[in-house]
């Protein structure tokens, strides 16, 4: 039940679009910055996510899942005093992993360390989505937003602070922060609007192929003796 034939011709593609990702990059380390060394490892990176590709999408051969080990042990650990032990860790290594972050936010936000935090995230929803209970979760209609929404929320700390130490390093030099780069009037509309108007008709097209491909999330109506998911009482 872990891995149907649709489930890895899923696999198959996530990896390829991870795949286009590294290539990508490789491809930036090369032409923008001709930096051999970063272009080899990340090209490397890329062969590798492109054997999981081939791995399953190729029908035939034995396609790898999580080791049934981890899991069980995993599990045996959620399941700790009564099986409050996955909040806890999870609130104490975020308090814990923030403080580090701000802390050394000089490196942390160094894009090439940032992209290496985005890489690993991408093997490890790949392994984990090859366990039938954790695919179940992240692809429900009213939990896919939420996947969506941590990545956007990764991204946009890392790019506040790594505007933060940049101008921090400027400052620090007597020169004034990049806001103050670009700091003339613009026109509204060529600058603003229109550019709004052309972001709302490709969110627009997103939406449809969205409402399309995933069905709607209809529940029982919430009644106030039994409201299985809270924010929906």
């Amino acid at each position: 039940m872990d891995l149907t034939p649709q489930v890895a011709f899923g696999l198959g593609c996530f990896y390829l679009f991870a795949v286009l990702l590294e290539a990508g990059y490789a491809a930036y380390q090369w032409y923008a910055r001709k930096d051999f060394l970063q272009t080899t490892i990340w090209g490397a990176v890329a062969g590798v996510l492109l054997l999981h590709a081939i791995i399953y999408l190729v029908p035939g051969l034995p396609k790898p899942v999580l080791p049934e080990g981890f899991r069980n042990f995993t599990t045996q650990v959620m399941g700790m005093y009564g099986g409050q032990m996955g909040p806890i860790l999870y609130v104490s290594l975020s308090v814990v992993g923030f403080i580090l972050l701000l802390h050394y936010r000089k490196f942390f936000t160094l894009p090439v360390v940032a992209w290496t935090v985005l890489t690993a995230s991408l093997f490890f929803v790949g392994w984990s989505l090859t366990v039938y209970s954790f695919r179940d979760i992240v692809t429900k209609p009213d939990n896919v937003p939420i996947v969506m929404l941590i990545y956007a929320v990764g991204f946009f700390t890392w790019f506040g602070l790594r505007q933060a130490v940049i101008n921090d390093d400027r400052m620090a030099r007597g020169e004034p922060p990049m806001e103050k780069l670009e700091d003339e009037k613009v026109l509204v509309w060529p600058d603003l609007v229109y550019t709004e108007l052309i972001c709302m008709v490709i969110v627009t097209f997103l939406l449809v192929i969205w409402t399309v491909s995933l069905p709607a999330p209809l529940e029982q109506p919430a009644t106030s003796a039994k409201a299985p998911n809270p924010s929906k009482a």
